[in-house]
């Protein structure tokens, strides 16, 4: 079996992201550092968009994220 590398980071989302005591327990138990975004809650329903866009489109969902970044940015 291969062993696959893993990130040093942890990202987390959801409701236990927002809570400081849970992402501190989480970094103490795995050693690791724990960074979490703003509106943790809704990271399922945005990636559930961009797969319904994505298809929609007719595109890879990476090329739709890329499409909505570069828009976003300028």
């Amino acid at each position: 079996m291969r062993k696959v590398k893993t990130s040093d980071t942890i990202r987390f989302v959801g409701g236990g992201a927002l809570s400081p005591v849970t992402c501190q327990m989480l970094a103490d138990i795995t050693g690791r550092t724990i960074e979490t975004v703003g509106n943790s809650q809704e990271v399922g329903a945005v990636g559930t968009a961009l797969v319904v866009a994505a298809g929609i489109k007719g595109e890879d969902v990476l090329t739709v994220c890329l499409s909505i970044a570069l828009s976003r940015s300028g």
